[in-house]
């Protein structure tokens, strides 16, 4: 799912990206991807596990981030 926070105001144009993807390891990996939007981003494994686990983190730490202003594009 990726997020957006776009604001001309603020000189705010952020994006957050958040994936489950499947390990070599018969387990999946919560990949996180931020930044500003036109500039190269950052990531980074959060954590690894069962799918279910993963997908929980995944939709709370979603969850967070539309508190946080951003949008579902």
């Amino acid at each position: 799912m990726r997020l957006e926070c776009i604001n001309p105001d603020r000189n705010m144009f952020r994006f957050y990206e958040i994936r489950v993807e499947p390990t070599l390891f018969d387990e999946h990996a919560l990949f996180i991807c931020w930044g500003r939007i036109g500039k190269r981003a950052r990531q980074r494994i959060a954590c690894t596990g069962p799918y279910q686990e993963i997908e929980a983190l995944a939709l709370k730490l979603e969850k967070t981030k539309l508190k946080r202003g951003y949008i579902p594009i």
